[in-house]
């Protein structure tokens, strides 16, 4: 590979100022400008018209693109590399890449790639000041940044290496939200632009999933699938429930399933199970009679014993002492609430010159006839 160092041969080709392009131009005998001091600076509008939605596809197929073609642009882009190879150079800084690597391009990068011959991509442009982007729980993605960079992380070069690279899988799920966001905005239909930016979304929230340090690359769609772990322990927790089962509803192995399962709900499965089954006891203890040999029995626990061992070691009493303490609080919490006995009080009812008395709780109101003046 040539050093990054050379200066760009003036042989080189080059499309008209008014709309640049990586591919390659139709007409090859053209010269190119020297663009060292002063690198082609391409717009959102060299792509998308005026009062459009700010996102667009660009593919650029396999050979067509231009060698060596350094350039910087005002908008974002993602860039997936979908077949072959290629070298992509930033400043002095140069990386090999290939197919099912992806990169996060912002404004001010100076950027190209050589040996464009043996690869193909697709750009995905897109402006973020003119997108109206409903962010909602977005700082929930550790990597939603990466696409949409604080105004401190603007100022930090875009990283020369790929952010991510997809696997057979996760090329196709990607490739097939894109081919139908293509498709949108191609299309002469109502509501395209819309439509196209729900596609967007769905883009970057799947990359930046599939980015979370804590993904799965064998399921990438595993935070659902913790999701039917914790479903499968909140009706099933009164039977007793294997690591295995809950590896197998996962898609995972059993270490992977703890860490993971420890990451997003902030405690060990075991310690979520016991919450559970002792949630249960706390409403049977209040609510019913039930020996606690049989709320042991319901509540998923192997024997009283080990229920009473549980239940001490979490609130240091044992289950009939706190049956008998919280049922006495309540029923001094309800006789504070009772309304207390007061003495008869002359009381003029607003609207009316009638007066009465007010009776002791329990009795009705006295009545009286009108007076006539």
């Amino acid at each position: 590979m040539s050093s990054t160092n050379d200066k760009i041969n003036s042989d080189q080709t080059f499309h008209s100022p008014e709309r640049f392009s990586l591919m390659s131009p139709p007409i090859t005998d053209m010269k190119q400008r020297l663009f060292n001091d002063s690198p082609p600076h391409l717009t959102l509008e060299n792509h998308v018209p005026n009062g459009s939605i700010p996102l667009w596809i660009q593919p650029v197929p396999y050979g067509s693109s231009r060698d060596r073609f350094f350039h910087t642009h005002e908008f974002s882009e993602i860039v997936i590399i979908t077949e072959g190879e290629v070298d992509h150079i930033i400043n002095n800084e140069s990386v090999h890449l290939c197919k099912g690597d992806v990169l996060c391009l912002h404004p001010g990068v100076t950027h190209c790639y050589v040996g464009c011959s043996h690869m193909a991509l697709v750009n995905v442009i897109y402006d973020i000041p003119r997108l109206a982007l409903p962010c909602f729980d977005a700082f929930t993605l550790s990597k939603f940044n990466v696409f949409f960079p604080s105004e401190h992380e603007k100022a930090t070069p875009s990283p020369i290496s790929p952010i991510l690279h997809l696997n057979d899988i996760e090329f196709q799920k990607v490739m097939g939200i894109i081919t139908a966001f293509s498709m949108e905005l191609n299309g002469n239909v109502c509501g395209k632009g819309l439509m196209a930016l729900s596609f967007f979304i769905n883009l970057v929230i799947t990359l930046s999933r599939l980015m979370q340090p804590d993904n799965n690359t064998e399921n990438p769609n595993f935070p659902e699938r913790i999701g039917f772990t914790i479903d499968y322990l909140n009706s099933h927790f009164r039977e007793n429930i294997s690591t295995e089962k809950l590896a197998h509803l996962a898609c995972t192995s059993k270490r992977t399933l703890f860490r993971l399962f420890k990451q997003k709900t902030g405690m060990k499965i075991s310690e979520y199970l016991r919450k559970l089954r002792l949630q249960k006891a706390y409403t049977l203890l209040l609510c019913t009679n039930d020996p606690v040999q049989k709320i042991a029995w319901q509540c998923g626990f192997s024997s009283d014993n080990r229920f009473c061992k549980v239940f001490h070691a979490v609130n240091n009493c044992t289950p009939l002492e706190f049956r008998t303490h919280a049922r006495k609080i309540h029923a001094d919490k309800a006789k504070t609430e009772t309304f207390p006995e007061i003495e008869d009080t002359p009381v003029t009812f607003p609207g009316s010159r009638r007066k009465t008395l007010l009776q002791k709780r329990g009795r009705n109101y006295g009545s009286s006839q009108p007076s006539h003046n």
